[in-house]
């Protein structure tokens, strides 16, 4: 268990929370304040030195200001395989302190755990704890909700789990979706290049943008005049303006496209979430063809 003691009063906290409240409550400081009077120096970048953001009295300053500088020093691939292992750390540490509790218990107890956990799981009683809100549904609503609710609790067997894969890659294979297993890596950081370089244009793109959708040139709303106008989740809003790449992430990564032109504003313009969903990573060409055509 950690000690933080406060170097103002020297009073003890056994919690990171406890020492945070004191310094705010009683001596009227920033958390900030304090770390940099007391423990550190203020976060520089190791990268570019601009400011970096404060987390708390313990960690401190992040070591970055941004994504772009954290890659220019750490590898993505890196970055996320040490995730994934904190991860599967967690859950080890979890699985052993549920296997210490599970041999502590009786049989009796073990029986009734079991019990609970078959009834909360069984189709019937999720049926009757959703009853009263399925009685505000339409017809077809209900019938997928309840398509749905038996197809999840099924039990798949190695064959049909395979089955259902090989299905989903001829269909991704079909719509140019498809990214071998070998080269995933790849791709993810530069999509994540892209995507940094995207953001550099975000407010000169909507500074000059019209208000209408680049491919069909419809008026768009944004999420707070829908709100404004319409009693509805913002959710709902299927003509939010959202940033669309023209030469998508996914056509440029496979034509060796340069990660700058496909996050450059020359490739980037504003349409409706609706057709931002249909596009996806369609070639525009054959994208407008279609929209014609319907």
């Amino acid at each position: 268990m950690n000690i933080y003691n406060c170097y103002i009063c020297g009073k003890s906290f056994d919690y990171l929370g406890g020492i945070s409240r004191h310094i705010k409550r009683v001596h009227n400081i920033t958390r900030e304040n304090y770390y940099i009077q007391f423990i550190g120096n203020k976060g520089k970048c190791e990268v570019c030195s601009n400011n970096t953001r404060f987390l708390d009295i313990e960690k401190g300053y992040k070591r970055f200001c941004s994504h772009k500088c954290a890659n220019a020093v750490n590898n993505p691939t890196i970055i996320r395989d040490s995730i994934l292992n904190r991860t599967d750390e967690r859950k080890t540490e979890l699985r052993k302190k549920i296997q210490k509790t599970w041999k502590n218990k009786s049989e009796t107890e073990k029986s009734e755990h079991i019990r609970k956990i078959k009834e909360s799981m069984d189709y019937d009683n999720i049926s009757k704890k959703r009853s009263k809100t399925m009685l505000k549904w339409n017809a077809t609503k209900k019938q997928d909700y309840i398509k749905k609710l038996k197809k999840s609790w099924q039990i798949k067997s190695d064959e049909e789990l395979n089955e259902k894969y090989r299905k989903q890659k001829e269909t991704n294979i079909s719509n140019g979706n498809w990214i071998p297993d070998k080269i995933k890596d790849e791709f993810y950081a530069y999509k994540l290049n892209v995507r940094q370089e995207t953001r550099k244009w975000i407010k000169l793109l909507f500074s000059e943008w019209t208000g209408l959708d680049y491919y069909t040139k419809e008026k768009l709303i944004t999420t707070e005049e829908f709100v404004t106008l319409y009693d509805k989740h913002p959710n709902s809003n299927k003509l939010q303006p959202t940033i669309d790449h023209m030469i998508s992430i996914h056509e440029g990564f496979l034509d060796n496209i340069d990660y700058k032109i496909i996050g450059n504003i020359k490739n980037l313009c504003v349409c409706s979430r609706k057709n931002n969903s249909k596009k996806r990573n369609e070639n525009i060409k054959n994208f407008l063809e279609k929209i014609r055509d319907c």
